[in-house]
């Protein structure tokens, strides 16, 4: 970068490591998994958990599902289809410089499809939908069937237990507790106005 080429070597990764198309790719690639593996529905849910309330018009879930990924896709077709060879001002670059430019950006999207496919054909057993199935289902999560028929989903990492729960062990502690806490309360309370008063 601080030679006399340093510029053309900052133009290549100006335009071809992390910007333009590599993120238009990953930008969708997220949404799509976020939005159709993992379930809009389930991810909005956490997200309103988060905040605390539910918004009225949910923008963010109608971008996340559908235009995000559709307006990233459109730009990345456009931009192939309008693709111009890289130059600086008057000097074009060789094609050998094209290839490194292009080995860049497979640098960095190449990791999703491939960690895809590895998880699909040596992470997962049985068919190609049963695949297919636990490759779409969060880590972590099992399936479980209730007496009326019914599936409800659960995962470690989705339900904590409540941290004051009656009946509990924790929370006969804290009840054995209590009035030793008060007792130390009431005796750590500061003097009256009156009692100063006095005292002086």
């Amino acid at each position: 970068m601080i030679t006399n080429g340093g510029v053309y070597v900052f133009h290549i990764f100006d335009n071809y490591a992390a910007t333009g198309w590599c993120l238009l790719f990953l930008g969708m690639m997220e949404c799509i998994a976020v939005s159709w593996f993992f379930g809009i529905e389930r991810f909005w849910k956490h997200v309103c958990e988060m905040i605390g309330f539910e918004p009225t018009i949910p923008w963010f879930k109608w971008s996340w599902a559908v235009i995000t990924p559709l307006s990233t896709s459109v730009l990345m077709v456009i931009s192939l289809v309008f693709y111009k060879r890289l130059k600086y001002h008057t000097y074009v670059y060789p094609d050998w410089a094209l290839v490194i430019c292009w080995l860049m950006t497979l640098s960095s999207i190449s990791w999703v499809p491939g960690y895809a496919l590895y998880f699909f054909f040596y992470e997962t057993k049985g068919d190609l939908k049963q695949r297919w199935q636990q490759c779409i289902t969060p880590k972590g999560e099992t399936t479980l069937k209730t007496s009326k028929g019914l599936t409800d989903e659960a995962g470690d990492f989705l339900e904590m237990e409540p941290f004051y729960n009656e009946g509990s062990e924790s929370a006969r502690k804290m009840e054995d507790s209590t009035p030793g806490v008060e007792q130390a309360l009431v005796d750590q309370q500061p003097p009256k106005y009156e009692d100063i008063g006095h005292s002086v």
